[in-house]
């Protein structure tokens, strides 16, 4: 079984993201949901040897091993690491390719034999891209690799016969914008290449999305013969039976009363055929274990109990054999993770009805990802000014414009703080004030997520801002939450940034004018 969050850092690489922007339903005061029990933890492992700072995505459990990824990089650090069950690393590796520009492991799982299986996305130095999948051995070495390009690889999953399969999109179709049908869900074998496809993605909808931000999350697991899809997206459940030749399409009820953007933040099949996820509506209000009823033409989300002291909430990591693999938070990477031994059939296992108290009419809340906070310093400024304001805010997102959608018409409109339409320009001189713009994001909390450097000349009128290039301190921070593709340029400013900053850098100016000048003349502004 393979998982793939639905609330990180956002790094779309080709094709983009995609943020929610339904607005919660109202809560009942008191909703009555149908609860399962989680029973108490047998196990745990340790996971700290694993450093935050080495920006791994992970672990994910499958067959016995956590598996971590980095998102991205330009092949010079380790991007694949193997946790065991005792705590120990396994292994740290590095996936490259020949004339390496820039690489982003999509996705990283453990195989029986203890082994791994890793998709990655390439662009070359000349710009080209490609895509693959990767069979590694025990030592992190790769010893089988399939081409799939223009098929781009975004997640994977492992069989027990040492098959693999692949969920993704096509390059030519949805980057180049030609919009033909394609199979998202293919079986490949490393030793006679691709067996099967399954349907095209219109049997799913229009489009199919990746990325961090995908609404609702995105899952696959699999068996040697069967795969299934959680697409959050499209609140759809996807089956594929090889030997039946089946492939269907189940609606996605979410619990009664549960805000409409509630997303799955971890996902896990065990071996009985059970599905449960951990679900998140990115607040405090909707936080918990739920276990997935299939059934006729719907896959409806049911509660499970989870006594002991979960008051910072459950996120689910994965499974091993009939054990779900969780940690006892919400969305933050995890120093341990527990094991708890599932019954099988959950329908069987029904205990009570378990009274969940909800807000009213909640105060609205910050969407993940959304900009939260922004900080202009540097220059003539003493301190930073801080904008907080959500009207203001509300025009000015981080994720949007340049590294969304590359076949998307409105992506050369002004957005974020930068006026697209007028493509890279000039540096301007170095004679003005830089200013260094902060922008805080909601990944689940809030965070310094991308850094610019912002300059106006008051005699043009003219606002200018740098998107750091790859030798620059705020680069690496700034691909890991969103790639742009146009980094190391200068860009003209958006009127509507430029409207907001010089007000307040200008009314700042005067406050520092009025402070210095008391400070030097104290008499004089000494009340009468």
């Amino acid at each position: 079984m393979r998982r793939i969050p639905g609330g990180l850092v956002a790094v779309p690489f080709l094709l983009g993201l995609a943020q929610a922007q339904q607005s919660a339903a109202s809560l009942s005061p008191s909703t009555k949901v149908e609860t399962h029990l989680l029973p108490p933890p047998h196990s745990s492992v340790t996971t700290t040897v694993v450093s935050l700072s080495e920006q791994f995505e992970g672990p994910h459990w499958c067959n016995d091993h956590g598996m971590y990824h980095d998102i991205y990089s330009h092949g010079e650090v380790p991007n694949v690491a193997m946790l065991n069950r005792d705590g120990t690393i396994a292994f740290k590796t590095t996936l490259t390719a020949s004339n390496l520009d820039r690489i982003h492991v999509t996705d990283a799982a453990a195989t029986v034999d203890g082994g791994a299986v890793a998709t990655a996305i390439v662009v070359d130095k000349a710009g080209r891209p490609t895509s693959f999948v990767a069979q590694l051995d025990n030592s992190g070495q790769v010893i089988r690799q399939i081409t799939t390009f223009p098929f781009m690889s975004e997640m994977t999953c492992p069989a027990e016969d040492g098959t693999v399969w692949v969920f993704g999109w096509d390059f030519m179709s949805d980057n180049r914008g030609l919009g033909f049908p394609y199979a998202i869900l293919r079986h490949y074998s490393f030793t006679q290449g691709l067996l099967k496809v399954a349907p095209d993605w219109k049997a799913i909808g229009d489009r199919v999305l990746f990325g961090y931000h995908v609404a609702g999350g995105t899952a696959v697991a699999c068996t040697a013969h069967k795969a299934w899809i959680y697409y959050g997206a499209g609140h759809q459940f996807i089956s594929n039976d090889e030997d039946a030749n089946s492939f269907r399409v189940y609606r996605v009820q979410l619990p009664d009363g549960s805000p409409s953007d509630l997303g799955v933040s971890g996902f896990a099949r065990t071996t009985s055929g059970d599905f449960y996820a951990s679900l998140n509506d990115g607040s405090e209000a909707w936080l918990g274990l739920f276990w997935l009823n299939v059934h006729d033409e719907v896959a409806r989300w049911e509660a499970v109990d989870t006594p002991g002291n979960f008051t910072n909430g459950i996120r689910v990591f994965g499974s091993s054999g009939e054990d779900l693999v969780y940690a006892r938070l919400a969305w933050e990477w995890p120093d341990k993770l527990e094991f708890s031994t599932m019954p099988p059939n959950m329908r069987s296992e029904l205990l009570s009805h378990a009274t969940h108290e909800q807000e009213v009419n909640p105060a609205p809340r910050f969407r993940r990802g959304e900009t939260v906070k922004i900080l202009i310093q540097g220059a003539d400024l003493n301190t930073p000014i801080q904008i907080t304001d959500r009207k203001v805010l509300a025009n000015i997102q981080v994720l949007s414009g340049k590294g969304t959608y590359s076949n998307e018409p409105r992506l050369e409109e002004p957005s974020f703080i930068i006026d697209w339409s007028q493509g890279p320009t000039a540096e301007p001189p170095k004679a003005l004030p830089r200013y260094e713009v902060w922008f805080y994001a909601n990944l689940p909390n809030e965070r310094l997520v991308y850094v610019v450097s912002y300059v106006f000349d008051p005699v043009t009128g003219q606002g200018y801002v740098y998107l750091p290039g790859r030798n620059d301190k705020d680069y690496r921070l700034n691909v890991h939450t969103i790639i742009r593709r146009v980094e190391g340029k200068w860009f003209y400013s958006w009127t509507k940034w430029d409207a907001v900053a010089q007000q307040l850098i200008e009314s700042r100016r005067r406050l520092q004018s009025v402070t210095s000048a008391s400070r030097a003349n104290p008499l004089e502004n000494r009340p009468q």
